[in-house]
C-alpha cells in the first residue's frame, strides 16, 4: 500500500499475489486501496475471497479505525527496557531534554 504525505492511500501492483500471500500466511484479513475493488472481484477466485476478508480504505485515518492496524508508539526514554541501550536512549530524547 502506498500512502501520500497528506494521508491518501494509493493503488499498488500485484494485488492477487498479495492476497494469496496473506492466505498462505494464515491472515484472515487484508486492507487494500479502494481502487482495487473491481480488480479483486475479477481476479480472485471465490475460494480465496471466502478465506480472506478484504477491507477497502482511501485514507490513513481509516486504517486505524479498521482495528487491523496498530500504530507504533515512541517509547518513553525512561523505559527500563532502553536502560541497557544508551544509543536508543540518546535517540529517543528530545533536544529540550538534553538542555535540562
Amino acid at each position: 500500500m502506498r500512502i501520500t504525505l497528506d494521508g491518501q492511500v494509493l493503488a499498488v501492483n500485484g494485488i492477487a499475489e498479495k492476497v494469496f500471500a496473506a492466505h498462505c500466511g494464515d491472515l484472515g484479513r487484508v486492507l487494500l486501496p479502494l481502487g482495487h475493488r473491481r480488480q479483486v472481484d475479477e481476479d480472485l477466485d471465490d475460494g480465496l475471497r471466502r478465506t480472506v476478508v478484504v477491507d477497502y480504505v482511501t485514507r490513513t485515518e481509516e486504517l486505524g479505525r479498521s482495528g487491523a492496524v496498530r500504530w507504533p508508539t515512541v517509547p518513553d526514554p525512561g523505559f527500563a527496557g532502553l536502560a541497557t541501550c544508551p544509543e536508543a536512549v540518546s535517540a529517543a530524547r528530545s533536544p529540550a531534554a538534553d538542555r535540562a
